[in-house]
């Protein structure tokens, strides 16, 4: 038997058990309806982040003061280096790593598209996502 009549016999199979096919839907149905629902009511809010601030300009500044305006982040720590920063999230001090590159206030004069260098920790989707939110509505 080649391999498309094997996989079509066994199609087959499954769906003509109308148990088998009632555990696949009924599974499906239930697991999306209530995995999710632990987190419904989870929102997560002032999660510490460290701010690596090479530039260290006026409009950098100025993000910064609008990070912490969001309800998301809380910046907790400025540090010089990534590797602080990392230490920081290996230790679980920090939640997030938010970095301005040297040259940002010098990219926006240029009319250049400035980057901003967002870390979190993904192991926690709903923080990763609220660091996310945070710094995309303020950048």
């Amino acid at each position: 038997m080649r391999f498309i009549e094997v996989l079509i016999l066994e199609t087959k199979a499954v769906f003509s058990d109308i148990a088998i096919v009632l555990t696949i839907i009924g599974g499906v149905i239930l697991y999306a309806f209530l995995y999710p629902q632990p987190y419904v009511n989870e929102a997560v809010s002032e999660l510490s982040v460290a701010v690596i601030d090479s530039d260290n300009s006026d409009v950098t500044r100025r993000l910064k003061f609008m990070l912490e305006a969001t309800p998301q982040i809380k910046i907790t720590n400025e540090v010089q280096g990534l590797e602080d920063a990392k230490e920081l999230l290996r230790r679980d001090k920090i939640k997030g790593i938010i970095i301005f590159k040297k040259d940002f206030t010098h990219d926006i004069y240029l009319h250049k598209q400035p980057t901003v260098a967002i870390a979190a920790d993904a192991s926690y989707f709903l923080i990763l996502g609220a660091i996310l939110e945070g710094a995309s509505k303020t950048v």
